[in-house]
């Protein structure tokens, strides 16, 4: 469990340090203002963020401006003029969308800058976007899980400076998954006892009450209520000359679990296991003339193999001349 004074503390985590980036004026007399680096401090992640540069001409000849690109999708450049007189000066916009922002972040803009000669300009942008949650992992896999053993654990969230209201949770699982929220901002999941083998998924969206312009928070969650059978090939090729196949089946199992036999859905293909170290063992699987038979009729031919407590697999086997 993550204390939440350690969260608190890198929600409010800022990047001190700067590398200049640029000399105070440009080869071309281009000179930008701020030099360095624009820092937009703390903010709020929800609001997005305009970062203004100002650009000067202090040569004797005229500045166009070529391409510009950015290094991230969330920071979109705006130019407003391609040219800038000698003596002029232009404003240089880049917008920032908060909303896929979480923390720190330092992120450039290149500039084409052409006048008797071509040349490219860095201009750096960064800040702290901070979130109105902040949750240690916004994804969790819980692995294998018992049957017939409910599950639970905890999360802690924190909230930023200035937030009061309450956090309230929706859930969207096709697991009967709880999510319910109690004191020092802790999560709890959990779900009762489970009968069957199943994998499933959650999205648990954790809000602010009252505060509808806050975006959730998604927490996804993933695991699988008893165990996995995983073979190794899954599709095997059988001729007339040879109807037998070797495969390596590996078993995710639930801790302290028992592997247990095998099992066709075509009960008459014969199966021989030989357990190796691990979750690994090597199974012969012996074909017999009926199934070879209809094989060669029907050129493709999916079997399931399955063991209590475990999600079967599947196999394709085709037919070779």
């Amino acid at each position: 469990m993550i204390l939440f004074e350690y969260l608190k503390k890198n929600m409010l985590l800022t990047v001190l340090t700067t590398l200049p980036v640029l000399t105070s004026t440009a080869a071309n007399g281009l000179r930008i203002e701020p030099k360095d680096v624009l820092d937009l401090g703390n903010f709020a992640a929800e609001s997005n963020q305009t970062a203004t540069f100002t650009l000067h001409n202090t040569g004797n000849e005229t500045v166009r401006i070529g391409p510009v690109e950015s290094c991230c999708s969330y920071l979109k450049p705006i130019v407003y003029e391609r040219t800038i007189a000698p003596g002029g000066s232009v404003a240089f916009d880049a917008l920032i969308d908060a909303n896929v922002l979480s923390g720190p972040f330092d992120k450039t803009i290149s500039l084409s800058i052409a006048e008797t000669k071509r040349q490219t300009v860095t201009l750096r942008v960064k800040g702290n976007a901070q979130p109105a949650i902040l949750v240690p992992s916004s994804r969790i896999y819980v692995g294998h899980i018992p049957l017939q053993q409910g599950w639970s654990t905890n999360l802690v969230f924190a909230m930023r400076n200035g937030i009061s209201g309450t956090p309230v949770t929706e859930v969207r699982s096709n697991q009967d998954l709880t999510a319910t929220t109690g004191k020092s901002n802790e999560l709890t999941f959990s779900f009762p006892p489970q009968s069957e083998p199943r994998r499933w998924q959650a999205t648990i969206l954790l809000r602010i009450e009252g505060m509808p312009h806050l975006p959730p928070v998604p927490i996804h969650l993933e695991g699988c209520n008893g165990g996995s059978l995983h073979p190794l090939p899954r599709k095997l090729v059988l001729s007339s000359k040879n109807p037998k196949a070797t495969i390596t089946m590996h078993r995710k199992l639930p801790v302290a679990a028992v592997p247990t036999p095998l099992r066709c859905s075509i009960p008459t293909i014969g199966i021989t296991e030989s357990v190796g170290s691990g979750d690994s063992s090597t199974v012969q699987l012996v074909f017999p003339t009926g199934f070879m038979q209809r094989l060669k009729a029907e050129q493709r031919i999916q079997i399931e193999l399955s063991a209590e407590g475990c999600l079967p697999a599947v196999l394709t086997v085709e037919y070779a001349p």
